[in-house]
């Protein structure tokens, strides 16, 4: 008698230069993604994939190769693409990719970005949050991830430019009271860590 063995499942790299990265899902209405997934390409292989099959939101983890280049590309088109969107987080907290707004056909590439598994020197501030909310003031708070104590934030009106806004530096705060506000008004706002001479900031 003889035997073939399997096939070892496909892989675009050493599972040790690999790190995990989180896709998170969205749909709008609540009801899942209606039929809409998704792959992840790398080196021409399947490496993951995500859909929302109910519900309002879901999470994915996807190994991913450092250093390769990844193709997140539509496995198949569902209906009610208006609802979905996605977010494409690493391992340090920082958005590599999203989408807002399922559209296309299967095989089309929606984003395409390099995964890196190093650390940055400078890592994001993470948990961004705003409560005590007014209609003149907020305090707003995070996570110092890169346990600099030194931050810079920027504010202002929902769509702002980078570098429009209102800007307070080196608060050596998590957080922070913003007044003057208009009521009635949506505000976004951004935080930057400052790790000092020869590190640089993050982003």
């Amino acid at each position: 008698n003889t035997f073939t063995s399997n096939c070892a499942p496909p892989v675009a790299c050493d599972p040790s230069n690999a790190c995990a990265f989180t896709f998170d899902m969205v749909d709008s209405y609540g009801d899942g993604w209606n039929g809409w997934a998704y792959n992840f390409v790398q080196n021409g292989i399947i490496v993951g994939s995500g859909t929302l099959a109910s519900g309002s939101a879901g999470t994915v983890t996807v190994d991913l190769c450092d250093g390769i280049p990844v193709d997140v590309v539509v496995a198949t088109a569902g209906s009610f693409g208006s609802e979905v969107s996605w977010t494409v987080i690493d391992p340090f907290g920082a958005t590599s990719a999203s989408l807002t707004g399922a559209t296309g056909v299967a095989g089309d590439v929606m984003a395409t970005f390099t995964p890196s598994c190093t650390p940055p020197a400078c890592a994001d501030p993470t948990g961004l949050s705003a409560a005590n909310i007014t209609d003149v003031s907020a305090d707003i708070s995070w996570t110092d991830a890169a346990a600099t104590g030194l931050y810079n934030i920027e504010w202002g009106v929902s769509g702002f430019t980078l570098g429009s806004g209102t800007v307070i530096t080196g608060t050596t705060n998590t957080t922070e009271s913003l007044s003057g506000l208009t009521a009635s008004t949506t505000y976004e706002f951004y935080v930057q860590s400052d790790c000092g001479t020869g590190i640089g900031t993050s982003a």
